[in-house]
């Protein structure tokens, strides 16, 4: 029997394999698919745009608002932190802020020598720092949660909850500002793991905004109340058949109630909306596509049901064995073992015309910014001609001169439509926003199919993988790692090459990965995730003892049996050995912490139905 014996098994969580590796295996549990989302196509009327982008402004200055409090008490908490440290603690924040400093102004000017000198130096500072503060929260952590901490939430005391109050007394939809708070909590969520806050929104290169509808009747507005015209927030009035080019006309309640503001236009109806479901939420989202506009209605739907595929299982076992290596055919993005043969593997291959498009859209991108760099002196000298006149366009060619080749696109569009208002015009720079409106859509467009080509693929992959076998699983890659240029400990160059990289981006692995959990759920499939050092042990004799066949880097041979595999085939097989012993233990194992979840999720949903009852019956007994 090819693998480790069946006496390391441990159902519980993790075990050691034969070559004394350890080895986990984890479920990855989903709540069960009972919500949907629905997209359909929209177009707004003319009259009705200029309150939509003020909604949209609205929403984009709170979320701004937001984070520069946030910023402030961040660095509140940093100082007061630092004041009960001590003097060494401060002089090495001192040398870390500018060291932080010289690393950013070295990155601008892409000085590679300064930054292996750099790197290193902050991860020492940050070392000597770390042990000097890390005391003193811990001592003064009700303290910091009392004084800092409590000023952040979405409850009335804090002072975030207070701004999104004052943005909805300033006409912002109380959903669509409910939306921007919770992004900012969780931006702080995520940075303060970091040891930072979250940075402020860059407005000029926004790409989506959007607009919020919530239902608060229970269980969610029903769909049909949605298409009839009975409901005062929302209205698509939908053709009698629903196809892909049937078109009806919406209404989408912007701001306030007491405004009585509309968004108005056309909507695509290119699929029914599912019976007995109801609108939980819906959304109207502006999308940023090269230099155009596009909108969407978005309608988030909960079924009465979970949805549930059929599935007619071939095999028991698929382990999925991720990377993004290149081959004749496309780009290899997983390795499938059905069997502990290492030759009898299955590579799931991306089209070649997928990475073709992206290559072209990066080329036309480059194209583009070298065009860009050709016209920033032709600016400049405009500048220096003294026919512009005094006052913001001079003071915003000069802000575009000064970032020289990384001014984005829409600054110069914006300054020849400034010019024209004046009476100022220059053939040149007509011609070039012209040619570069037709190479940013293009390129925009390209990449557009090249990404929803991908995308069917993964779907279409997910959903046969999921049907096909009775649990599935996962080895990831830590794609965070392979991200990085640079090797902070060291400054120099991190393990995967340019090329490496670029590959990643191309094949997109996180999108896979979740169209799996996505397809698994629909079909009631258990997905485990398994983390072990497969790639370093033999298939054939579960030795540690695997190295790359001289001359094919492809390949590994194992030094204790001789074997010669695709090392991607070898690693899949070694996670189809481990996973597959006790496989009907832990599918059990797996339904009862599913049932346990869903118990308990619904356990919490009535006690917050419990919780809000109970509040809106005191306060009717209060009386006003």
């Amino acid at each position: 029997m090819l693998g480790p014996s069946s006496s390391a098994w441990d159902v519980a969580g993790g075990h050691e394999s034969a070559s004394g590796h350890a080895v986990q295996i984890n479920p990855l549990v989903s709540p069960p698919p009972d919500v949907l989302v629905y997209e359909f196509g929209a177009r707004l009327d003319d009259e009705c745009a200029g309150a939509v982008f003020e909604q949209i402004r609205k929403a984009r200055f709170l979320y701004n608002s937001l984070v520069e409090r946030i910023r402030f008490i961040h660095e509140e908490m940093n100082a007061w932190v630092l004041e009960r440290a001590g003097p060494d603690a401060r002089d090495l924040q001192t040398r870390l802020t500018g060291c932080e400093h010289d690393i950013g102004a070295a990155r601008s000017r892409s000085d590679v020598a300064a930054l292996r000198l750099l790197s290193p130096l902050r991860v020492e500072l940050g070392k000597e720092l770390t042990p000097l503060l890390r005391p003193v929260r811990e001592q003064h952590r009700a303290a910091i949660k009392s004084l800092f901490f409590s000023r952040v939430g979405n409850t009335r005391a804090t002072e975030t909850y207070q701004l999104r109050c004052q943005a909805v007394a300033d006409g912002l939809g109380w959903a669509t500002a409910t939306m921007v708070l919770d992004s900012a909590l969780l931006a702080w969520k995520r940075t303060l793991v970091m040891g930072r806050a979250p940075k402020a929104a860059d407005q000029g290169r926004h790409l989506q905004d959007t607009l919020v509808l919530q239902f608060t009747d229970k269980g969610g507005l029903p769909a049909e109340r949605v298409l009839d015209g009975s409901n005062r927030e929302i209205h698509l009035c939908a053709p009698e058949v629903a196809r892909r080019r049937a078109y009806g006309r919406f209404r989408f309640r912007l701001g306030l109630a007491k405004d009585n503001v509309y968004a108005t236009g056309g909507w695509q109806y290119h699929r029914p909306l599912p019976s007995a479901a109801h609108v939980s939420s819906a959304r109207l989202v502006h999308r940023r596509v090269a230099d155009q506009d596009r909108w969407v209605l978005q309608l988030v739907l909960r079924l009465p049901e979970p949805i549930h595929l059929p599935s007619a299982p071939v095999a028991d076992l698929a382990c999925l064995h991720f990377g993004w290596m290149k081959s004749g055919k496309g780009r290899r993005v997983v390795t499938v073992a059905r069997s502990a043969d290492p030759g009898a593997v299955e590579c799931v291959e991306l089209a070649a015309s997928v990475e073709d498009d992206l290559q072209r859209y990066a080329a036309l991108q480059s194209g583009r910014a070298k065009s860009r760099a050709a016209l920033v002196p032709k600016i400049a000298a405009l500048a220096s001609s003294n026919r512009l006149p005094a006052g913001a366009i001079a003071a915003e060619v000069d802000a575009m001169v000064l970032q020289g080749d990384r001014v984005a696109p829409g600054k110069i569009y914006r300054l020849q439509t400034d010019l024209a208002n004046v009476g100022i015009r220059r053939a040149w720079l007509d011609q070039w926003v012209s040619d570069d409106r037709k190479k940013w859509q293009a390129a925009v467009m390209l990449a557009r199919r090249a990404r929803g080509r991908r995308r069917d693929f993964y779907r279409v992959t997910a959903l046969r993988l999921a049907r096909d076998h009775r649990a599935i699983v996962v080895e990831p890659l830590d794609l965070k790692a392979a991200s990085k240029s640079q090797n902070p400990q060291t400054g120099g160059w991190a393990d995967f090459s340019h090329h490496a990289r670029a590959g990643r981006v191309i094949a997109a692995l996180h999108e896979f990965e979740a169209a799996i959990r996505w397809a698994c759920v629909r079909h009631g499939t258990p997905v485990f995730e398994l983390k072990a050092m497969t790639s370093q042990t033999c298939a054939v004799c579960g030795s540690a003892g695997v190295t790359a066949a001289p001359g094919h880097p492809r390949a590994m041979r194992c030094a204790a049996c001789g074997a010669s595999h695709d090392r991607h085939a070898n690693a899949a097989a070694c996670a189809w050995q481990w996973a597959h012993q006790g496989l009907d233990i832990r599918l059990e194992s797996y339904r009862s912490e599913a049932q346990a979840q869903q118990s308990a999720s619904k356990a919490r949903a009535d006690a917050i139905k419990e919780a809000v009852a109970s509040k809106r019956w005191s306060v009717k007994e209060e009386g006003p």
